[in-house]
């Protein structure tokens, strides 16, 4: 099982018009909150309790919009 989260300016997520955010206000906005962290990877404890992680720094940009991980 998997989600997305999708944090945006616009009225709904998949408009392809309206505000954006670019990546140098979103690790503004992250490094002003306390609860929040830029770690560039994401890691999950699998079924035998191994651990699966996808590293990437920095995010990469796509069709101007960022994500951690565009695979």
């Amino acid at each position: 099982m998997g989600y997305d989260v999708r944090v945006t300016l616009r009225e709904n997520w998949f408009d392809e018009r309206g505000p954006k955010i670019d990546i140098d206000e979103w690790k503004a906005l992250v490094l002003a909150d306390p609860d929040m962290r830029l770690d560039g990877c994401a890691s999950a404890v699998v079924g035998d309790g191994s651990v699966l992680r996808v590293d990437q720094s920095p995010p990469t940009r796509h069709a101007g919009k960022s994500y951690l991980d565009c695979r």
